[in-house]
């Protein structure tokens, strides 16, 4: 890949290094200046995780992506920095309490003999930085805190603290994944027609300190802990969000005319 336009993407403006620092403030990077993103797979585009087309869209045409496109182009950052990296399948649950394909992608990169799971790509209530692959430590992020745990049914679970307790957001475990698994992965996650990314507009951007979201015609932002909603009232609002508030280059084929 291109290293130096990705890191001119994500406002990286000095020279990493292979060590746990780097892969932390690279994972905060692109975290703040790329968005999570499903308006290809909600306009029914098909979804290509090679590099080039990786970089032609978040890259070159100032686009986002979901998890597939995310942390796929995180882990080629990594890679070409010497990195020792290799994508794991998650199974997401905090939307509930069934139990659900692997449909997220994640990274299990090693450093010195230590393990950290690298996530760029997760749209919803997950970790702002890398975690290392520790069971039961509580990790203090600046968006919550998290954990891994044990569990006999799924392997691992990430799980976030709340002030009712632990709720899951996804489970995985160690095995190896192939190239073939990831195709298949994305392939039902953006074509399935039941899927919420083919129903829903969909994206996310973490902030130094909150996060902004956008589902369908709700606009959410939290900033230190204070979440403010507003209810965009039409296209041309909704089209000015996503140019403004996410970075995202309009292209003359968006259309959401469907959600008023």
């Amino acid at each position: 890949m291109n290293l130096t336009k990705y890191l001119e993407r994500i406002k990286f403006d000095r020279a990493p290094q292979n060590n746990e620092s780097s892969l932390y403030d690279l994972q905060e990077a692109q975290v703040t200046n790329v968005p999570f993103e499903n308006i290809d797979c909600l306009l029914h585009r098909t979804i290509h995780t090679d590099i080039e087309s990786l970089e032609r869209k978040i890259v070159t045409n100032q686009r986002g992506g979901y998890c597939f496109e995310l942390n796929g182009i995180f882990q080629q950052a990594l890679l070409s920095l010497n990195f020792k990296s290799r994508p794991l399948l998650a199974r997401v649950m905090y939307r509930g309490t069934e139990v659900n394909s692997r449909t997220h992608i994640i990274l299990l990169v090693e450093i010195n003999g230590k393990e950290f799971i690298a996530d760029a790509g997760f749209g919803g209530p997950g970790a702002f930085l890398p975690i290392p692959l520790e069971m039961d430590r509580e990790d203090i992020q600046p968006n919550g805190v998290f954990r891994f745990t044990r569990d006999h049914t799924h392997g691992i679970l990430l799980q976030k603290k709340t002030d009712d307790g632990w709720f899951n957001v996804y489970a995985f475990n160690l095995d190896t994944v192939y190239p073939a698994d990831l195709v298949m992965s994305n392939f039902f996650t953006s074509q399935f027609p039941e899927s919420h990314f083919r129903k829903n507009l969909i994206m996310g951007l973490h902030l130094p300190n909150g996060r902004m979201t956008l589902l369908n015609r709700q606009f959410t932002t939290v900033i230190n802990k204070q979440t403010s909603t507003e209810e965009i009232a039409n296209e041309k609002e909704l089209l000015s969000i996503i140019k403004n508030k996410f970075g995202v280059k309009l292209e003359d084929s968006f259309e959401f005319s469907r959600f008023f």
